[in-house]
Order: C-alpha cells, then sequence, then structure tokens
C-alpha cells in the first residue's frame, strides 16, 4: 500500500511538472511570436516605412494596402500585389498585418495606431499596504553552503550583502531569468549556486 502510495504521489509530481513546463513554454512562445501566420491569397497591410519628414510618411499613413500576397519566400519575404500590379519589391512578413474582411479599411487601422495615452487604463499597486512591513533578508554565505551539501551542488558564486534586516524597498537589481519552461529550476538554481546552470540537476532532485 505505501508502495503504491509513494508511485501515486510521484506521477502525480511529474504530471505537475510537465504540466508546469508546458503552460511556461506556451506563455514563452506566445511573447516571442514573431508576428501573424501568413498563407497565399491572405489579404495583409503593409507597414509604412517612410520616413516622418517625408510626405507620405508613417505617421500620417501608417500602413500601406490592403494587397494580396502571390507567394511567399524564404527570410520571412512574400510578394505581393494590388488590384493593379504584382509589386516588385519583396516585403518582409513581420512589416504586415492581417486585413480581417473585405469591409476593413486603412481608417480602421490609422486609428488603431493613434491611440492616446488616456485610451489606457492603469492599475496603481498597493504599495503603502507593504510600507514599513516587509524586511530585507536575502539569502547568506552560510544558507548557501549548507542547502549545496545536502543537494551535493556546486556553488559558482556567493551571495554576500552589506545591510540585512533593512525595510524592504524599490529593487536596485533585476535578474533576467530565461523563460524556457524551467524558469522556477533556474531561480532556485541561481539562489542555490549563484547560476542557472543547475537547474535540470534541481529539478530532477524535486521530481523524486
Amino acid at each position: 500500500m505505501i508502495v503504491m502510495r509513494n508511485v501515486m504521489e510521484d506521477k502525480a509530481k511529474k504530471k505537475n511538472i510537465d504540466e508546469a513546463q508546458n503552460r511556461q513554454r506556451y506563455s514563452y512562445s506566445k511573447r516571442h511570436n514573431t508576428g501573424h501566420i501568413f498563407q497565399e491569397g491572405d489579404k495583409v497591410f503593409v507597414r509604412n516605412l517612410c520616413r516622418d519628414d517625408q510626405k507620405g510618411g508613417w505617421r500620417q499613413i501608417p500602413w500601406k494596402g490592403p494587397y494580396e500576397i502571390v507567394s511567399i519566400h524564404s527570410g520571412n519575404t512574400c510578394v505581393l500585389k494590388n488590384k493593379f500590379k504584382v509589386l516588385k519589391k519583396k516585403i518582409n512578413l513581420k512589416n504586415s498585418g492581417s486585413k480581417s474582411s473585405d469591409t476593413e479599411n486603412s481608417k480602421n487601422i490609422v486609428d488603431i495606431n493613434n491611440l492616446q495615452v488616456k485610451d489606457i487604463e492603469y492599475i496603481k499597486s498597493k504599495q503603502d499596504e507593504l510600507k514599513d512591513k516587509r524586511v530585507f533578508n536575502p539569502v547568506t554565505k552560510p544558507w548557501q553552503l549548507r542547502q549545496n551539501k545536502i543537494l551535493n551542488l556546486k556553488i559558482e558564486n556567493y551571495f554576500i550583502y552589506k545591510y540585512r534586516g533593512k525595510i524592504l524597498g524599490e529593487p536596485t537589481k533585476i535578474i533576467d531569468i530565461i523563460g524556457d519552461g524551467n524558469c522556477l529550476y533556474r531561480s532556485i538554481s541561481y539562489w542555490l549556486t549563484g547560476t542557472q546552470d543547475h537547474h535540470l540537476k534541481i529539478r530532477n532532485l524535486i521530481a523524486e
């Protein structure tokens, strides 16, 4: 019975880890999406790359079109045509926007690209609730040594802070963590060893 329970718990842990990684990969792919996926025959608008100080610059006419995609080539480029002729210059698909319907026109897109700041809703953080309540107590070298001895990891960098026990203020430094589905384990690895490189070993230890 105990063995069966342990097996079920291990499966549940692995399932939770897999689900968390899938969610993180999906979120990562959304943030790093290069644009729309187009097909031949799609109607698209093209971003106006003319300088603002030129006649018909991008500020006056943000988008040109609509055009129809004739063919798609390597390098994420395509050949377009309007009602009358095929354009000689290939266009990068990153500079294209989809045309959702035949009734959509460039005026709609101009309106979208000229949204003012007042149209965006901002939510203020509740800093007053945290003020004078939370204390800055970072990890220490003795703590790192104890944890790495337990996990049999190699410390690459020790964290030494001059001030401890101070009221928590605004962050002075932000560490970039790679969002590849292992960001939790990369963060743990960074605090334990001073580097993100041991994240796979930490993940396996937690899963076990």
